[in-house]
């Protein structure tokens, strides 16, 4: 009769066995790392918003598109100051101050008003590059010649002071814009900037967008 031959050696598993029971550490490093540099760049996106394609032209805005913006922001710090100015005249008329009371109330709403209107402006070009008048005109205040969005605080406060004298000698300064060939008006020229175009992206494009950024597949 005639047997069997025992097995030489312990028996082996089948392939792929091993990591059956659980996941390769070094995988889902790789997953964590990808899901947070996704994560990272898609909130870059929606603060900055993206930066300009390389390979496309850009689209220079001109002066009738930003002076449009500009009224729009105009309206707003307006609009908040007219119901600040409101809300402290009924207030003085129910306390009843003093004269040279009044005139230092008076005179610190001026200065509030001095710091929220130059605020206003240098805060969203330091940020996003765009207030609320330039978003709702699909446009951006970006850096030359690096076309990056938002500011360093100093460019925008030294293009908010060329904005400023760009319009004393009867708006000289601004009409730059109409013979320059990438528009730029005095204030550009000072902070070192250019007004591009900034249509608004559809979520499947920021995606995209910021998997490139991530340097990810999207």
């Amino acid at each position: 009769m005639i047997e069997d031959p025992a097995p030489s050696g312990p028996a082996t598993a089948p392939a792929g066995r091993e990591s059956a029971g659980g996941a390769d550490p070094d995988d889902q490093s790789t997953r964590i790392a990808v899901a947070a540099a996704r994560a990272q760049a898609a909130a870059r996106s929606r603060l900055r918003g993206p930066e300009p394609d390389r390979g496309a032209p850009l689209r220079y805005v001109g002066l009738i598109t930003r002076a449009i913006a500009f009224s729009i922001d105009g309206a707003l710090i307006f609009a908040v100051a007219g119901l600040v100015w409101v809300a402290t005249v009924l207030t003085l008329n129910l306390l009843h101050l003093p004269s040279e009371w009044e005139a230092a109330v008076y005179a610190l709403e001026a200065l509030a008003f001095f710091l929220w209107s130059t605020g206003y402006f240098v805060t969203f070009w330091a940020t996003t590059g765009q207030t609320p008048g330039n978003r709702l005109l699909q446009f951006r205040v970006v850096q030359e010649p690096s076309h990056e969005a938002g500011l360093p605080p100093r460019r925008a406060i030294v293009r908010l002071v060329g904005l400023f004298l760009a319009v004393l000698p009867l708006g000289a300064g601004l009409w730059l814009v109409l013979v320059s060939d990438r528009r730029r008006g005095f204030q550009d020229i000072m902070a070192r900037t250019v007004v591009i175009e900034a249509p608004v992206l559809s979520d499947a494009d920021r995606r995209r967008i910021a998997a490139q950024e991530a340097g990810v597949q999207p």
